[in-house]
């Protein structure tokens, strides 16, 4: 695989959950919040903060503007919707072969579909967009950088060659992140100097049940929706997003119907109290996000391969749960994320036994006992979690500092750790489905997310092998292999699985939800309950 994959990962930014805020939840709310729904067709939803980056699906790659993409474009293949487990599914190809030797992808397209500038979607539009992709060279480039050539001689035929096997192949195309279908016509008619990226930060090239209105950054974003949508007609023909950086605002207007979801960040101090708000229903969908420790192997205390592993046992993954994640998320004792691989696969050290590290701790000569905790200092939730590790080690003779660090700090240490920290508390979540998509760019030399440079050379060629694999259950073999391996090396320990967890009007029915998209819902399916 091209090492396009790596560094360019460290764009995607998490936006941590806040604490310390409580909501008082009141019974008048029940009946504003009502109305504002049965009487408009218009939805009003927020952003919290100025998204990072624009909504173009071939630069943006980050968290919260994936609910303007995903509604606004469509993909080749995507995953089955309100589903934990990641199925691939039809969307704009209706089906699909691959050759056995995985060097050639056809695929059927679906007739009937125009995108939002009027441009008929067939096969040169799945070339241009594979095209513009590789063009900008943004961070999800590398889906496309094995992509040899796109024969679309057929107009509903697209016949896309490989350079080699790419076992994670449909899994990019069905990916958040994976190369959306863009209107040839609107690329060549708007390309200037940069590929499309001015145009694109305003409006959008897309075949999805919503077009982008308006585009104020930092401001508000608005949603119309596409008359000519191929599928489910939308009930709220207008989205209103506003930019609302304040969550205790945002919650504050949930309750007395000004908005009508949240869909991200919703402080654990509030969750009590929406519970109790009839006007309001609370949602736990599940994703691939995961809370994780990286222990510093340059570290003297941990150093040793022995003591890792024994820190593998020392923490209290549950307590650290129940005091940050309550009912929202799950321990985690495997390397990759909920509902990659089969439950008992890729398992890390697990169990908790902390006397083995308190033991190593007493024969550790003092200067060694005295650690730094990292946390990305945007990260609330991240804090929150380091503070209880924090009290544990204590109770085992650790004395630790905890310090907040800025992502522009965070995403340095891949090339050069100077300065970071002993052990690192961070959340993310992979690009796809397909563990090739979580361990290279994680654990793997150069990947963008390896903060602390903790090297496995027999997991990384075992990870290799499986993304080059023809077979999907060879691939899945190795990267069993690999991840046990990743696993018992003890420099990442998986704390938690978290939950995405919406807060929506409890008079707004149609849920849906992709287990590969973080705060995202597909916004058509949305009604009031009649």
């Amino acid at each position: 695989m091209s090492k396009k994959i790596l560094v360019k990962h460290v764009g995607r930014v998490l936006m941590g959950t806040l604490a310390g805020i409580t909501v008082a939840s009141c019974g008048s709310t029940a009946t504003a919040a009502s109305s504002s729904t049965t009487t408009s067709h218009t939805l009003h939803l927020a952003f919290l903060g100025s998204i990072s980056q624009p909504p173009d699906p071939d630069v943006y790659y980050a968290g919260q503007a994936n609910l303007m993409i995903m509604n606004m474009y469509d993909q080749l293949v995507s995953y089955k919707l309100n589903s934990a487990k990641p199925q691939f599914v039809p969307d704009l190809a209706t089906r699909w072969t691959i050759s056995p030797n995985g060097l050639t992808y056809t695929f059927y397209l679906r007739k009937g579909v125009t995108f939002h500038d009027g441009t008929p979607f067939t096969s040169a539009a799945v070339a241009a967009s594979f095209k513009r992709r590789a063009q900008v060279n943004g961070g999800p480039a590398y889906m496309v950088s094995e992509v040899a050539s796109v024969n679309d001689s057929n107009p509903y035929v697209a016949v896309v060659h490989l350079k080699q096997p790419v076992a994670s192949f449909l899994d990019y195309l069905a990916s958040a992140y994976g190369p959306k279908m863009e209107s040839p016509t609107a690329l060549a008619k708007h390309a200037g100097n940069n590929f499309d990226q001015t145009w694109l930060a305003s409006h959008d090239a897309g075949t999805g049940p919503y077009e982008l209105a308006v585009a104020k950054p930092g401001q508000e974003y608005v949603l119309k929706a596409y008359p000519k949508y191929w599928g489910k007609k939308p009930y709220y023909t207008t989205v209103d997003i506003k930019v609302i950086p304040s969550i205790t605002t945002q919650l504050l207007e949930l309750q007395s119907g000004q908005l009508n979801g949240i869909l991200h960040n919703i402080p654990t101090t509030a969750i009590a109290s929406l519970k109790a708000n009839k006007a309001v229903k609370l949602y736990e969908l599940p994703t691939f996000e995961s809370t994780e420790v990286y222990i510093n192997p340059k570290t003297p205390l941990f150093s040793k391969l022995s003591v890792r592993q024994d820190f593998m046992k020392a923490l209290n993954k549950q307590a650290i749960i129940n005091a940050v994640f309550p009912g929202r998320a799950q321990v985690l004792n495997r390397i990759y994320p909920k509902n990659m691989l089969a439950p008992n696969q890729a398992l890390e050290i697990s169990g908790y036994k902390p006397s083995s590290f308190e033991a190593a701790v007493k024969a550790a000569p003092s200067s060694q006992t005295t650690i730094t905790i990292g946390y990305q200092s945007n990260d609330p939730a991240a804090a929150q979690v380091s503070n209880v590790i924090q009290t544990q080690l204590a109770s085992l003779g650790v004395t630790a500092k905890v310090v907040g660090y800025p992502g522009s700090t965070i995403y340095n240490w891949p090339s050069n750790d100077t300065g970071a920290p002993d052990l690192l508390v961070y959340s993310s979540w992979p690009d796809a489905a397909s563990p090739y998509t979580w361990a290279h760019i994680t654990f793997d030399p150069g990947g963008g997310l390896n903060f602390l440079q903790c090297s496995v050379p027999k997991a990384t060629a075992l990870l290799a092998k499986g993304n080059s694999s023809t077979s999907l259950s060879q691939a899945d073999s190795y990267y069993a292999q690999a991840g046990t391996l990743y696993g018992q090396s003890g420099c990442w320990n998986m704390l938690a699985s978290l939950n995405d967890t919406f807060a929506i009007s409890s008079n707004i029915t149609g849920i849906v939800h992709n287990v590969g998209s973080p705060y995202t819902l597909y916004l058509q399916y949305l009604k009031p309950i009649s």
